[in-house]
C-alpha cells in the first residue's frame, strides 16, 4: 500500500498497520449449524447510505476554500471518525497556512460495499484528474492526481447511525 498521492491531502493519509499471526497448524472449522440462520445481509438501503457517507466525506474533506471554520469542522465530523476528522482539520489549516489550498473535485466511482454489522469496506476507482493542490495566492496548481486510482475505505457505523469514514487507503497501481 502507499499513501495518499501528492495531490491528496496527507491529513487523510493513514499509514496501514498490518499484523500477521502465525500458526503451526491451521484452525480446524467446524461444519456449518442447518438449525443456524446465517446473519442477515445488509439491504441495498443500508449499501446506499454507506456510499453515500463515503461520496459526502469527499466532498466535504476535498475543501477548495479558504473556509476552516468552525461550521466546516462539525460537517468533517459527520462523515469522519473523531481520529480522521482531527487529522484532516488540522492538515487543511496547517496546508492553508503555508500557502497550499485544494482545487478541483475528487470523483468517486464505487466498485464495491460490503457491510458485516457495524464496520463497512468501499472499493473506488478514484478519479482525481482534475483535483490537486495549489498556491493559495495565484491558484496555480502544483500537482494534478489521476484518473483511476484505487481507494480502500473503512466506515464504521456511530451510535446515532451515522456511517463516517475510518480509514482511507490508496494501494497504488491502476484500477
Amino acid at each position: 500500500m502507499t499513501p495518499f498521492s501528492a495531490a491528496l491531502p496527507a491529513s487523510l493519509c493513514l499509514t496501514a498497520v498490518a499484523l500477521a499471526g502465525c500458526a503451526s497448524e491451521p484452525l480446524a472449522t467446524a461444519p456449518a449449524d442447518p438449525g443456524i440462520d446465517p446473519p442477515p445481509m445488509p439491504s441495498s438501503d443500508e449499501r446506499a447510505e454507506v456510499e453515500r457517507s463515503y461520496r459526502d466525506f469527499w466532498r466535504i474533506t476535498w475543501n477548495t476554500t479558504a473556509d476552516r471554520s468552525a461550521e466546516w469542522d462539525a460537517e468533517v465530523r459527520q462523515v469522519a471518525s473523531q481520529e480522521m476528522a482531527d487529522q484532516i482539520t488540522t492538515r487543511a489549516r496547517d496546508q492553508l497556512a503555508s500557502g497550499v489550498r485544494l482545487y478541483g473535485a475528487v470523483v468517486a466511482h464505487v466498485t464495491a460495499v460490503e457491510i458485516t454489522g457495524n464496520r463497512a469496506s468501499v472499493q473506488d476507482c478514484q478519479d482525481t484528474s482534475r483535483a490537486g493542490q495549489a498556491d493559495a495566492i495565484s491558484g496555480e496548481p502544483k500537482n494534478v492526481g489521476v484518473q483511476r486510482n484505487p481507494v480502500r475505505a473503512t466506515l464504521s457505523k456511530g451510535t446515532d447511525s451515522r456511517w463516517r469514514v475510518d480509514r482511507i487507503e490508496f494501494p497504488g497501481g491502476e484500477c
